[in-house]
């Protein structure tokens, strides 16, 4: 599958997945997640596997990481688990997780401040 395919597959997906949720802010979850695909786009490019992990990072509440790696690749996969929150794990283990990751810290770069909603409440 080549970068373009992963990031339609990428777009697809969450777009299906989040249809009537919200963030935080209240906006579409679909519309905050283009906005964050878009600025990993102008960075890395926008076939970079990066733009399909911007679109998939809050995937995991809804589909199985294994489920990810046979549709998106395991390097996507385990970038998505890098960005998604463990139940009581301290607020510094998931930023540590993501930076750690190559494709997940491109996305928590992009995040900036949002990033901070990520973490789990402690």
């Amino acid at each position: 599958m080549d970068g373009r395919d992963l990031t339609i597959g990428a777009r697809v997906l969450a777009r299906g997945l989040h249809a009537g949720s919200t963030d935080a802010r209240g906006r579409g979850l679909g519309e905050a997640l283009a906005e964050l695909a878009a600025r990993v786009g102008e960075s890395h490019g926008e076939r970079h596997p990066a733009v399909a992990v911007a679109w998939l990072h809050l995937s995991l509440e809804q589909v199985t990481e294994a489920e990810l790696a046979a549709s998106f690749g395991e390097e996507i996969a385990s970038a998505v688990s890098a960005l998604t929150p463990r139940a009581g794990e301290a607020a510094g283990t998931l930023a540590a997780r993501a930076l750690s990751h190559p494709l997940a810290r491109l996305v928590w770069d992009a995040l900036g401040e949002d990033a901070e909603r990520l973490r789990p409440a402690c």
